[in-house]
């Protein structure tokens, strides 16, 4: 007897007031109550797996960037004819890609957006008419989107030997949806002579009379081009402008700062490759699409299986290569060391 009142004793003290001493309807009762709570727990634990599993998956989607520029019935090593243009989007649209414009990417980045399955850009860059004549409506026919960077200094000219579309084309296109348009520069869409060497205006001081222009100098002039082309076509067109492709491809630190500081979320360059979420937003990766490509070309690309054969190099040349390499590196880092912001 004894040691049945130390067992209860002992059982009466314990901290969860032991269940074996309480009705069995109220033991049941407390049982159920546990159990939801358990299962509910579970619910909660799920839940927040799957909203952070769902980021991480977001942030590992690889996203492809595919860059046209001229579109003519002739083709060549940068002009795509109208129906391969066409043949390329059916052949993405018909794989699943999603199209997105880079407003709609911008959105993303900023978690306003989810991510779709299978993202995709097509990029057209410099203005040129034939992307109103031509891409534009293929594009409206298969109900896609694309993005075009413009020159604003260009806009409705011929520079060259191919005409720009005007204002007035750009607003039509981006009010039907189809075309979200961006900066491409205002006027830095140029090289020059340095030092025997052609350099784009865009990363390098200029020398107008000898005189090699200061920092302040290059700063302010970078600055004025940005805002200007962002604010031209704000004007003109009425979208916001969130996103610049860089002349040639070629930024810098300090490009990268004052695109930002003048209010790009976006900067897409040159080199070919895919993008993440989690990457540098200034520095998104295209692949070029030349005029000889077929669309079973184009998929490879954006599905990662196109084959790359390195090219043998001797060992001397990759001895040249390194060199030329960390010669680049020390010359750009000494061209902004004195930048506060690098």
């Amino acid at each position: 007897m004894v040691e049945q009142i130390d067992r209860l004793d002992v059982y009466q003290n314990d901290s969860i007031k032991n269940l074996y001493f309480i009705d069995p309807d109220v033991r049941r009762m407390l049982m159920k109550k546990i159990i939801l709570v358990l299962i509910l727990m579970i619910f909660v634990f799920l839940g927040i797996m799957n909203f952070y599993g769902h980021k991480v998956s977001q942030a590992q989607t690889q996203i492809a960037v595919l860059t046209y520029h001229h579109l003519d019935e002739k083709s060549s090593s940068v002009t795509i004819t109208p129906a391969d243009f066409k043949k390329h989007i059916s052949a993405l649209k018909k794989a699943g890609y999603t199209f997105l414009t880079a407003t709609e990417l911008a959105a993303i980045i900023k978690q306003e957006e989810a991510l779709p399955p299978k993202p995709l850009l097509i990029t057209f860059d410099d203005g040129y008419l034939s992307n109103y004549t031509y891409a534009y409506p293929i594009l409206k026919e298969l109900g896609l989107k694309g993005t075009i960077f413009v020159v604003t200094d260009e806009v409705g000219k011929t520079p060259g030997f191919l005409p720009h579309f005007t204002w007035e084309q750009g607003k039509e296109m981006v009010d039907s949806g189809v075309i979200d348009i961006q900066s491409h520069s205002h006027e830095s869409h140029y090289n020059f002579l340095l030092k025997n060497k052609e350099k784009p205006a865009l990363t390098n001081r200029l020398q107008p009379e000898g005189d090699k222009e200061s920092l302040d100098q290059y700063e302010a002039r970078i600055r004025a081009d940005l805002l200007q082309s962002k604010e031209m076509i704000e004007k003109n067109i009425g979208n916001e402008v969130v996103a610049i492709a860089y002349p040639y491809g070629a930024h810098s630190k300090a490009v990268r700062y004052l695109a930002q500081d003048s209010g790009f979320q976006l900067g897409f360059i040159t080199k070919e490759g895919f993008n993440f979420l989690s990457e540098d937003s200034f520095q998104w990766k295209r692949f070029n699409v030349f005029g000889e490509y077929a669309e079973e070309k184009v998929l490879a690309l954006v599905e990662g299986t196109v084959e790359k054969k390195p090219d043998r190099v001797s060992v001397p040349h990759k001895i040249m290569l390194g060199l030329k390499r960390i010669y680049l590196h020390v010359d750009q880092f000494t061209e902004y060391m004195m930048i506060s912001y690098i």
